[in-house]
């Protein structure tokens, strides 16, 4: 019996000390294990770290400062990190494991370094890109009713990018905040302007419908001229003078035939003092009567307008500038401004290649390709820039012309060059597309008129002293009537 308890009792010792051995064993293993482990994860974290030091990264190329941190290597150090501690977590030992743990931060806090570049770097181009998309919109449409909602997406876009900076690595902040996050305040601004200027057209347009007072509607009418003003992006200013004169022209209209009707009011009172005061023998009774056969009589036959001439030729030579020139000699027969034509032309809006939009191309040279002019809606919007009574006139019939003639008003028609048979051809005009045109169109001032049925012309491209002349009645209408381009000077 002794026997007995005495083998068991060495089997147990024995299998106690094999126990212990390979449970030692096994934690040196899983301690060379997590070495070697923890060794790769701080291997590839230290090749990581390297990645996105922001100094290091502008010595080696410049270019690529601000790129993404490298994604294969940030995959591979959160992966060795994962296996890492979760091979650390089987170490017994205590301060093994503490001395493992604190290793691993290390690379942990590389991790989260890169996380955190890699978030504020994409979030910092998404606001980018959404500023650029916002100026896109609204350069090519400030009228739009969508640019509201555009503005709160950007405004909530905007109030995200302020936090970008906060999780990031010390050497990163200031050059982040330099060169990938641009402000946004100024295109932010531009674009609640333009949604204000929106909001008053609309005003005005209901104030002017319901026949609001005359001092009201003057106040909002310059009051959204000097918003536009302040407008910095040119298309947009553009396109929303073009929508002032649109809006404001049946008010502007009004206000003209009450002046017309002033001053015809005016002149029969003049020929009734006139009649009053006529020799003896000559009743009043027989004045009255035939008033209107008076009127008619004492009409002029021929009606010209003494216009200062502006050439495009000289001594500016701009040999596409005939629109600026043609306006500039109305503005000018108004006193409404007194500026060279180099002056003028340089002030107008430009565009690439839209008409529509603003002068396509240069006044000053000729560009293949592009057709060359500055249709009648801009031409109104800057016009209005000197004078709120320059009014777009397209298609106004030629008696209609010859009544703004009647008032003192020149008017700047679109016709051909030379008055020759209009020669239709397509152009690409950017955002209008391509649009069939009078290809030979020409623009001078209609300053006349006669009751043969001629016209009386202001050519600003003439190259004799016969720079103002007479057209045929079927010469100039068969020109004018191709278009029904106008922009009359009030």
């Amino acid at each position: 019996m002794k026997q007995i308890l005495k083998k068991g009792l060495i089997l147990i010792v024995v299998v106690t000390f094999f126990t212990i051995i390979i449970g030692w064993t096994n934690q040196v293993n899983t301690y060379n294990e997590t070495e070697k482990l923890v060794k790769n994860a701080e291997n590839l974290s230290s090749s990581l770290k390297n990645e996105i030091d922001y100094t290091k990264r502008l010595k080696m190329d410049k270019e690529k400062a601000f790129a993404i941190p490298d994604q294969e290597l940030v995959t591979k150090t959160e992966s060795a990190y994962d296996k890492a501690k979760k091979s650390v977590n089987n170490i017994k030992d205590k301060k093994d494991k503490e001395k493992m743990d604190k290793r691993l931060k290390s690379v942990q806090l590389v991790l989260s370094n890169a996380s955190a570049i890699d978030t504020a770097l994409k979030k910092g181009n998404e606001f980018n890109q959404a500023e650029k998309d916002l100026v896109a919109f609204y350069t090519q449409n400030p009228l739009s009713a969508d640019l509201e909602v555009k503005v709160g997406e950007f405004e909530k876009t905007s109030s995200e990018k302020d936090n970008l900076q906060k999780s990031l690595p010390t050497d990163w902040k200031k050059p982040f905040e330099e060169n990938v996050l641009k402000d946004g305040s100024t295109v932010l601004q531009t674009a609640k302007d333009l949604v204000a200027v929106q909001k008053n057209l609309d005003s005005l347009n209901t104030f002017i419908t319901n026949q609001g007072e005359k001092t009201e509607i003057d106040k909002k009418i310059t009051e959204i001229k000097t918003a536009i003003s302040n407008i910095s992006v040119e298309p947009a200013k553009t396109a929303l003078n073009a929508k002032l004169a649109e809006v404001s022209k049946p008010y502007l209209d009004k206000i003209a035939q009450e002046a017309q009707k002033e001053q015809e009011a005016q002149k029969e009172q003049e020929a009734q003092k006139a009649a009053a005061s006529a020799p003896t023998g000559t009743t009043a009774s027989k004045t009255s009567s035939s008033s209107t056969e008076t009127a008619k009589a004492t009409q002029p036959t021929t009606v010209t307008l003494d216009v200062p001439y502006v050439s495009q030729l000289t001594p500016t030579y701009a040999p596409m500038g005939c629109e600026g020139a043609s306006l500039l000699m109305g503005l000018k027969y108004k006193g409404y401004t007194n500026e060279s034509l180099k002056t003028f032309l340089d002030k107008m809006p430009k565009d690439p290649n839209n008409p529509y939009s603003a002068f396509s191309g240069s006044p000053y040279q000729i560009i293949d390709g592009i057709f060359q002019s500055i249709f009648p809606g801009p031409l109104t919007a800057f016009g209005q820039s000197y004078s709120s009574y320059v009014a777009n006139a397209t298609g106004y019939s030629t008696t209609q012309l010859k009544q703004e003639l009647d008032k003192g008003n020149p008017v700047v028609v679109y016709v051909t060059l030379d008055f020759a048979k209009p020669i239709w051809a397509k152009y690409n005009m950017g955002s209008a597309g391509d649009v069939n045109i009078v290809d030979n169109m020409h623009v001078m001032t209609l300053i006349g008129y006669n009751n043969t049925g001629s016209y009386y012309v202001a050519d600003p491209d003439s190259r004799s002293s016969n720079n103002k002349y007479w057209v045929s009645q079927s010469a100039f209408e068969t020109a004018y009537n191709a278009l029904k381009y106008a922009v009359v000077v009030r």
